[in-house]
């Protein structure tokens, strides 16, 4: 029996996929982040693979505690899945797979105390990153991942579960999802226009 344990992704926000998005009104600041959360089918830099039908339903089951305000980033990876309100620095606002197996999604940054050192980061140009949060069980096995070539991976297995993105600093899995820092209404990265273009395609 394959065990079940705590598996963590990497996202760096520092590209055309992802960005932090501030807007001011009324005088007061939001900030967001929206865009490439993790991407299925593809070996990253852990040599774990997320097949796109067990993403799709880790996705799926996600949905009840994102529209009950339950789905959170904590700052900084906790060493479980057990939330712990003190540390509570976002919350998603939604998750969604895209035809090209791409997770992508939005969390707005809170003005919690953990959310506070996240803006006061971005504000000073600190590049920061997301990490999917989850349990479950991976099989080393052998993938063809393009051109013939058979390479050795970490199947992540049927029942995985999201149960978090949190905002990080370190890398520790993937390649994908590289996002910008936008300040929108305000001054627009022309990099990120692709990223708007599928937003708007998917989620308009």
């Amino acid at each position: 029996m394959d065990e079940i344990k705590l598996i963590e992704e990497y996202t760096e926000i520092d590209g055309n996929n992802s960005q932090i998005i501030t807007e001011e009104k009324e005088g007061k600041k939001t900030y967001k982040i929206r865009g490439c959360f993790s991407k299925s089918d593809v070996k990253n830099l852990n040599g774990r693979v997320y097949p796109r039908q067990v993403m799709q339903e880790a996705v799926d089951a996600a949905q009840e505690a994102i529209k009950d305000g339950r789905f959170i980033a904590e700052l900084e990876h906790p060493s479980s899945l057990k939330v712990n309100i003190a540390e509570i620095a976002a919350k998603v606002e939604s998750l969604s797979m895209l035809g090209d197996g791409s997770v992508v999604g939005e969390m707005t940054i809170l003005d919690t105390p953990k959310g506070k050192i996240i803006k006061e980061l971005v504000d000073s140009g600190v590049k920061l990153g997301v990490s999917t949060r989850g349990n479950g069980s991976v099989k080393k096995t052998k993938m063809d991942l393009g051109e013939g070539v058979m390479e050795d991976v970490d199947l992540v297995q049927p029942g995985f579960r999201l149960y978090a993105i949190d905002v990080v600093f370190s890398p520790s899995a993937s390649q994908y999802g590289k996002p910008d820092f936008i300040s929108e209404g305000v001054e627009t990265n022309k990099s990120g226009r692709k990223l708007f273009d599928i937003w708007k395609e998917n989620f308009s």
